[in-house]
């Protein structure tokens, strides 16, 4: 059977297809084939049918992890799981196979685990810039922040024209603290793809690090002409324009906390305060962020 062409539309595609299962039902590179085609069409229930023929038929490697890739997007993640470890015990000596495992792991969750089948990948081909760059973000995952750099290193060493790659690496020297260095290698980023926000705050983000927040102001209000309403860029913002002193529009700013990374809390049985006049009335302090809010030093003598 021929493959089905990328050119050749969705409808067209399934038409051959079915009337190649119609004379042989039993065919598995056609079931798989058709699963294939509506998951092009972002539809992975329908492709579970065939694919469990295919997978019934020829319980191969590529068969089961398609399967098991398959019924996570439809949130079997059990069933899912089950067919990922059975591909587990057959994986293929190929760098390409330890590859998909993991990420297949990576869509578990599972980064620990993620990060051994990439280095594995790495055996088979130690120059793909790709399985460097995953390994990269599972060990980022798992905390190894200084493998994770040098993972990253070596992925935008082998390809330079990622941007994603220069982005994530940026991410990890950040972790680290060396902001200097994050700052250069998100700029790096942004030169790469200016239309990459995550790049556009990062730099912002080491530069705030680094009391430039002048500067990191210009880089965040670039960067809301792409995406005006990014909580964790409007959030960092807010801090930038506090530490610069503009205490007007920083105060303002700080309410994008609530969309990022912060909750009001559920066990005040009282209204939030909008700023309306409060004669006559009483309002109620509480330790918004922790104890840092409301901490101050013993009397001493």
């Amino acid at each position: 059977m021929n493959p089905v062409s990328r050119n050749v539309d969705c409808t067209t595609a399934r038409q051959r297809i079915l009337h190649v299962l119609a004379a042989t039902p039993a065919h598995a590179p056609a079931l798989v084939t058709l699963g294939e085609i509506w998951l092009r069409e972002d539809k992975p229930a329908r492709a579970l049918a065939p694919l469990r023929r295919a997978v019934r038929i020829d319980p191969s490697f590529a068969n089961r992890m398609l399967l098991s890739h398959t019924l996570q997007r439809c949130g079997a993640r059990d069933e899912a799981f089950g067919y990922f470890q059975q591909a587990l015990t057959i994986v293929p000596a190929s760098g390409s196979a330890w590859f998909v495992m993991g990420g297949q792991a990576e869509a578990f969750g599972l980064h620990a685990d993620a990060a051994e089948y990439y280095a594995k990948s790495l055996e088979y081909d130690p120059d793909s810039a790709r399985v460097w760059h995953r390994l990269g973000y599972s060990l980022l995952e798992t905390d190894c922040v200084e493998a994770a750099i040098s993972a990253f290193q070596n992925a935008v060493r082998l390809e330079p024209s990622n941007a994603n790659a220069w982005i994530d690496l940026s991410s990890a020297l950040s972790r680290l603290g060396r902001f200097d260095e994050a700052g250069e290698v998100a700029e790096m980023a942004r030169n790469l793809n200016p239309a990459a926000v995550a790049a556009w705050h990062n730099w912002g983000h080491a530069l705030l690090n680094l009391n430039r927040s002048q500067e990191a102001l210009r880089v965040f209000d670039e960067a809301m002409r792409l995406v005006p309403e990014l909580p964790i860029m409007r959030f960092a913002r807010a801090t930038a324009l506090l530490k610069s002193g503009d205490f007007k529009n920083g105060w303002r700013e700080y309410e994008w906390r609530w969309r990022d990374c912060q909750s009001p809390r559920r066990d005040i049985d009282a209204p939030l305060w909008q700023g309306e006049a409060l004669q006559g009335r009483r309002i109620l302090l509480h330790a918004e962020q922790g104890f840092g809010d409301s901490w101050r030093p013993a009397k001493t003598g």
